[in-house]
C-alpha cells in the first residue's frame, strides 16, 4: 500500500490529498482503456465505470474506487467527474495500460480556478502546436483558466496596422483555441491590456490622440521612451475605442470574463490628465477609468479581471472599486508581499486572484529557486485570505529571449501547486516535467534545465526581475540596471562563467541524440511506458527540439557572463581594463552564430512575426562589441 501519491512507477500529479494504493491490481479491460483515452470534459459516462453524484464531496472534487469488480467514481459536479477521470488516466499509464491498482484516491482543488497566463504579445506568438502541446498539458494537472496576454497580437478586424507584422492570433483560431480547451476542462478567458502596455498602439499616428503622452516620456526607472505607453483617462475616445476591442474579442471565446489589466499605466498624470489627478487625485481618477470600463462590461454580461497593483498603492479606494469584479494580486519575486496585499482585499470584502510568476523573462535560463518560492507565497497567501483564484503567468520581456522549456518549471510546478499547496511543495520537479510532457522533455534534460536555471544563484550580483547572465544578453536591460553594472569588478565574474562552462558541457553530453547526460537522475525516462509515442516507440523526450534549446541556452549564458565581464572590464568599478581584440573577436563570432540558431529556434515554436523585433538584440550586441 502507498499513501501520499508515491507508487512504483511515480508520483499522481498533482499529488492527491488523500490516497491509498495496494500492491494487486485488476486488469482493465481493452474497452475501458480506449474510453479513458477518447474521453474529453463534455463526457457523461464510460461503459464499466460507475458515476455517481456526492454533495459531501468539496466543489470540483471526487473520489476514485477501484476495487476487484468494478471501478466507482463519485463526484461532486462535473468538473470533480473529469478530474477523476483524468486521475484513472494516470493510474493506467503508470501501470502499463493494462492494469489499475485496487484502492481508493480522494481529492479536491485548494482554488476553485486554477490557471496559466501566457504572454503572446512580447514579439513572440506560438504556433498553434505549440499553444496546443501547453494545452494538453496543463489540463493534464487539473488546471481550468487560461489567458493569452493580449496588447496588440489579436486580429482586429479594423486594426491592421497594429498587428500587420506580428503574426496575431485570428478570430478563428481563438475559437478553434477556445474549443479545444473547453473539452479538456479549461475555459479561455479573453484578455486585453486596456490602460497601461498600449505602447504597440500608441506608437501609431491613428493612435496617438489616445495616449496620455503622445510624444513619449520618461519611465519611472529614468529611461526615455519614445512613445506614450499609457492610454488617458483624460480623452473620451478612450472607452469607445476599448468597447469596440471588447466586442471583438469577447465574440471569438465563450466565456463571460475578460481581463483587461490595467496595470503599470507609468505616465498617468504626467500628460493629458495632469490637470485632472490634480483635481481628484491620480488614485481617483484611475479608480473612476475603471468603474467605467465595468459598467462597459456588465452591460455585455462579462465580468472583469483587473490587477492590483495600481488600487493597493490607495488602500482607502478598494471598497470602491466594482464589488463583482475580480482582482488579481500579482507579483514575481520570491519577498513579494502578498500575505500584506491579499489582506487587503479580503478586509474589504472584494473577490482576489493571487498571480505568481515563471521567473523565465529577462533571463537565459531562467531563475527556478526564484519562481519556486514565489509560487509557494502566493499558495500560502492566497489560501490564508480567502483567494478565489490562483494564476501563473509567463512573460517575455523585452523580445521574448527566453526558450520554450525555460517557462514550463513554473507553469507546471505552479499548475500543482494551485490544486493542492500542501500536498504538492516539494515534489520532485524534473519528475513533473518529464512525467506531463514525456514526448517533449526526458528526465535527464528536465534536470538539466533546473541545473541552467540555479546559475543565477552564483552571480556576483542579485537582480530583480532578472538575472544577470540574461542582462548580458539583452541591451534593451543595460539602462535599467546600469548601477547595478557599474559596480561589477571584471574578476568577480570569474566563478559564474566557470559554472557556465561546467553546465554547457553538462548539456553537450546530453547529445542530440538524447542520451543521458552525467548518469541517470531519479529514473530512466527512456523506460517508461508513458515515453512511447504514438507510431514510432521512440524514447521519452525524443523532440530534438527540446535538446537544442537546452544546449542554446546554455551557450548564450556563457556568452552573455563573458559580456558581462567585458562590461565591466570597460566601465566597471575600479580600473577600467582595456578591451581585448581577441575576446571581442570571440564573442562576435559567438553572437553571430547564436542569432543564426536563436531564428531557427523561434520559427519552429513560435509565428514569424515578431521575429524580427526580438532579433535586434543580436545587431546591438555586434555593434558594441566593435565600438
Amino acid at each position: 500500500m502507498s499513501a501520499g501519491g508515491v507508487m512504483e512507477h511515480g508520483p499522481l500529479y498533482p499529488v492527491p490529498k488523500r490516497v491509498f494504493l495496494e500492491t494487486q491490481v485488476r486488469p482493465v479491460e481493452r474497452a475501458i482503456g480506449q474510453e479513458l483515452s477518447a474521453a474529453d470534459a463534455q463526457t457523461a459516462r464510460i461503459p464499466g465505470i460507475a458515476f455517481s453524484k456526492d454533495n459531501s464531496l468539496p466543489l470540483q472534487g471526487y473520489r476514485l474506487t477501484v476495487g476487484g469488480e468494478r471501478i466507482e467514481i463519485r463526484h461532486r459536479d462535473d468538473p470533480g467527474r473529469w478530474y477523476a477521470i483524468l486521475t484513472l488516466r494516470q493510474l493506467l499509464e503508470r501501470h502499463g495500460g493494462e492494469s489499475l491498482p485496487h484502492g481508493v484516491v480522494e481529492d479536491w482543488p485548494d482554488f476553485p480556478v486554477r490557471g496559466a497566463h501566457l504572454d503572446i504579445s512580447r514579439n513572440r506568438v506560438p504556433t498553434m502546436e505549440t499553444l496546443r502541446l501547453l494545452i494538453d498539458a496543463l489540463a493534464s494537472l487539473k488546471v481550468n483558466h487560461l489567458e493569452l496576454y493580449t496588447e496588440h497580437t489579436f486580429a482586429y478586424r479594423n486594426h491592421p496596422v497594429v498587428w500587420r507584422d506580428a503574426s496575431p492570433i485570428t478570430a478563428e483560431q481563438m475559437r478553434e483555441l477556445d474549443a479545444y480547451c473547453s473539452r479538456r476542462g479549461v475555459e479561455l478567458v479573453a484578455n486585453q491590456n486596456s490602460l497601461g502596455h498600449m505602447e504597440r498602439w500608441l506608437r501609431h499616428a491613428e493612435y496617438r490622440h489616445l495616449a496620455e503622452t503622445p510624444d513619449g516620456f520618461v519611465d519611472p526607472w529614468g529611461v526615455a521612451r519614445a512613445s506614450g505607453s499609457c492610454l488617458s483617462p483624460a480623452v473620451p475616445e478612450c472607452l469607445p475605442f476599448l468597447e469596440g476591442l471588447y466586442d471583438e474579442l469577447l465574440s471569438s471565446v465563450e466565456s463571460c470574463m475578460i481581463n483587461i489589466g490595467g496595470d503599470e499605466p507609468w505616465e498617468l498624470g504626467t500628460g493629458r490628465s495632469a490637470a485632472l489627478c490634480r483635481q481628484r487625485g491620480k488614485g481617483r481618477v484611475y479608480l473612476e477609468f475603471l468603474q467605467n470600463i465595468h459598467r462597459v462590461l456588465s452591460g455585455r454580461n462579462t465580468r472583469m479581471l483587473y490587477y492590483g497593483d495600481i488600487i493597493t498603492q490607495y488602500p482607502e479606494l478598494i471598497a470602491e472599486t466594482p464589488e463583482d469584479a475580480v482582482v488579481i494580486e500579482w507579483g514575481y519575486e520570491a519577498n513579494h508581499p502578498f500575505e500584506q496585499e491579499a489582506k487587503l482585499f479580503a478586509g474589504a470584502g472584494r473577490e482576489f486572484w493571487v498571480c505568481a510568476g515563471t521567473s523565465s523573462w529577462n533571463s537565459t535560463g531562467g531563475r527556478w529557486t526564484n519562481a519556486r518560492q514565489n509560487i509557494a507565497a502566493a499558495s500560502r497567501a492566497g489560501l490564508n485570505f480567502g483567494a478565489s483564484g490562483m494564476l501563473v503567468s509567463d512573460w517575455g520581456d523585452n523580445g521574448h529571449f527566453q526558450q520554450f522549456p525555460v517557462a514550463l518549471p513554473g507553469l507546471l510546478y505552479g499548475a500543482a501547486m494551485a490544486w493542492g499547496g500542501r500536498e504538492n511543495g516539494v515534489i520532485d520537479v524534473g519528475d513533473l516535467l518529464s512525467h506531463t510532457m514525456p514526448a517533449t522533455i526526458s528526465h535527464a534534460e528536465a534536470a538539466l534545465l533546473l541545473r541552467l536555471s540555479e546559475l543565477y544563484l552564483e552571480e556576483p550580483l542579485t537582480l530583480h526581475n532578472a538575472s544577470l547572465l540574461g542582462v548580458g544578453i539583452l541591451p534593451p536591460l543595460w539602462p535599467y540596471y546600469r548601477n547595478e553594472l557599474s559596480l561589477l569588478q571584471p574578476q568577480s565574474m570569474n566563478a559564474v562563467i566557470d559554472r557556465a562552462e561546467e553546465t554547457r558541457q553538462a548539456v553537450r553530453t546530453l547529445g542530440l541524440d538524447g542520451a543521458s547526460a552525467g548518469g541517470r537522475t531519479g529514473r530512466d525516462a527512456t523506460g517508461l511506458v508513458s515515453g512511447l509515442v504514438s507510431g514510432g516507440g521512440r524514447p521519452a523526450g525524443s523532440d530534438r527540439r527540446t535538446r537544442e534549446e537546452l544546449q542554446f541556452s546554455a551557450d548564450a549564458m556563457v556568452t552573455g557572463a563573458h559580456i558581462i565581464r567585458e562590461m565591466a572590464a570597460r566601465t566597471g568599478g575600479g580600473d577600467a581594463v582595456a578591451p581585448s581584440v581577441r575576446i571581442r573577436n570571440v564573442l562576435k563570432r559567438e553572437v553571430t552564430e547564436l542569432s543564426e540558431r536563436f531564428a531557427t529556434l523561434w520559427r519552429s515554436r513560435s509565428r514569424p512575426g515578431g521575429l524580427t523585433q526580438s532579433a535586434e538584440i543580436w545587431k546591438r550586441l555586434l555593434a558594441w562589441l566593435s565600438e
